[in-house]
């Protein structure tokens, strides 16, 4: 890749449909082993307050005291997939910028016994400078045309500079879509440090004058489907570029008016073609940030002495953004006999 134009791609949120062929939650109930079940010497689970319409239980999957995904089961016959004991696999985000994606895959599917059926959930995104003006530029164009021009363009804007933060050129509700968006500024909001350091380690640098924005392709339902099944390939940059080109790219092609073998990209695709992206050794989730321990705390008590749903809410969505559910369902049971709470 240029230096002076480096794109990155990864990977950035997965989700899974398997089989099980060792139904441990059939068994007896794991809904009160606040110490979690130790499956191999790497793999342990622990059991999380996280609903989903589909599954009798849930849980938060450690990979050698990291938490690395959710793991939900115990079908509750509202599936209608053609496989015995049904999981949902959701992938941390974290994980995605690791190395060794697959072999940390085939220790989860080994420890838990699964066998994939397929996608259910997948976004792919490309990082690099100014997207959203690129897009822009192109879309308002009186030189440059669409091979089909999109019937719904969705904007948001900043408040206070009216600056465009991000654009969805094409429908959200379809089994795919693209979304083009600040990446920067989230990211540094949100403290992923794990993603601005795949970016230091790739070439593409925090720049003064630039932003870096993000093209994420969203996949679900049968789309997702169309992602190869053999994990080693969901690190390969050249393939994911390839599989985002041949069912995202038109997204992004504009031909010209009165040339039409002239046209422009967003995205310079050959700079993927040889290239392979280094991944980060170890990406500490955002925020399990113990400082925000006693606040959740403070809330949970508050609810149980005001009855009020709001703390309840407030509480749970801090232990969602800062990594820390686990850590709160252990606390739950000690707090209840702690303060005699019901």
């Amino acid at each position: 890749m240029e230096k002076d134009c480096p794109y990155t791609i990864c990977m950035d949120r997965l989700e899974l449909i398997a089989s099980c062929t060792n139904p441990f939650w059939n068994r007896r109930s794991y809904s009160d082993i606040p110490d979690g079940i130790m499956l191999t010497d790497e793999v342990k689970l622990y059991p999380c307050i996280k609903n989903n319409p589909f599954f009798n239980y849930s849980f938060d999957i450690h990979l050698k005291e990291q938490q690395v995904a959710s793991f939900f089961c115990g079908d509750n016959h509202r599936l209608r997939y053609k496989i015995s004991n049904p999981t949902r696999l959701n992938l941390a985000n974290n994980i995605l910028y690791e190395e060794g994606l697959h072999e940390k895959l085939k220790l989860i599917f080994n420890a838990l016994g699964l066998t994939f059926y397929k996608y259910a959930y997948a976004e792919i995104a490309i990082d690099g400078y100014d997207f959203i003006q690129k897009q822009k530029s192109l879309m308002e164009s009186d030189c440059y045309h669409r091979k089909q021009p999109l019937q719904n363009v969705s904007q948001t804007k900043d408040e206070c500079t009216g600056k465009i933060k991000s654009i969805v050129p094409g429908s959200r509700f379809g089994d795919k879509h693209i979304s083009i968006y600040d990446k920067q500024s989230e990211v540094q909001a949100a403290g992923k440090t794990y993603i601005e350091d795949f970016w230091k380690m790739n070439g593409l640098l925090i720049h003064p004058e630039k932003q870096i924005d993000r093209i994420e392709l969203r996949l679900k339902r049968k789309q997702a489907e169309f992602l190869e099944a053999d994990f080693s390939q969901l690190s390969d940059a050249t393939y994911l570029s390839s599989f985002f080109r041949k069912h995202g790219g038109h997204y992004l092609e504009y031909i010209h008016n009165e040339v039409p073998k002239k046209r422009k990209h967003i995205i310079d695709w050959s700079a993927f073609k040889t290239v392979q992206l280094a991944k980060v050794k170890e990406a500490k989730q955002a925020a399990s940030n113990a400082s925000f321990k006693p606040v959740i705390k403070k809330l949970y008590l508050e609810f149980h002495r005001t009855g009020k749903e709001y703390y309840m809410a407030s509480y749970e969505q801090l232990a969602e953004t800062y990594g820390l559910r686990s850590w709160l369902y252990l606390r739950i049971e000690k707090w209840k006999r702690e303060y005699r709470l019901r």
